[in-house]
């Protein structure tokens, strides 16, 4: 019978020594923590302040859907065809930004050009955006995609304006 008792107590004592080496692990870890700083918060300024003053960009974009492009031009291989296009477009992008958002620069741009091909979409908003590089649109950020238009053969490109406050 004192062997059957050795064993259970045995046993019992394995469990208690992993239950210690437990504790003091976890007391090792909350000693060896780093206390961390008490950041006191700083009052927000109001909602109406913010907008005003505050830098960033504003999330409501200027949007310009349909905007009219010759297809042709911007893809054919005659270079004076092209410039001639895309100066076209960047005129008339610029005029339309400063009437309705006058003063305002463009922080981000993205266009997407109108083809019934992916690829010929994607050269169309390419040609069709390197334009626009002055003005409001100086130091903006460009990034073209294409839109998929059953039996379009590059008539129109949608622009949206991110601008900043």
């Amino acid at each position: 019978m004192l062997g059957a008792n050795r064993g259970v107590s045995i046993s019992l004592v394995g469990w208690l020594w992993a239950d210690i080496l437990l504790g003091l692990f976890v007391i090792f870890l909350a000693a060896s923590s780093a206390p961390t700083p008490v950041v006191k918060a700083t009052p927000t300024p109001s909602a109406s302040a913010s907008a005003t003053s505050a830098p960033g960009i504003d999330p409501q974009p200027f949007t310009l859907a349909r905007f009219p492009v010759n297809g042709a031009s911007l893809l054919s291989n005659d270079p004076v065809l092209v410039a001639a296009e895309q100066q076209r477009i960047a005129t008339e992008l610029s005029a339309k930004l400063a009437a309705a958002q006058p003063g305002r620069r463009a922080a981000m741009v993205l266009a997407y050009g109108a083809h019934e091909d992916p690829v010929q979409g994607d050269r169309l908003v390419r040609a069709a955006t390197q334009g626009l590089r002055s003005g409001p649109f100086d130091g903006s950020t460009i990034k073209t995609y294409h839109e998929l238009v059953t039996g379009d053969r590059g008539s129109t490109i949608t622009v949206e304006v991110y601008l900043y406050r």
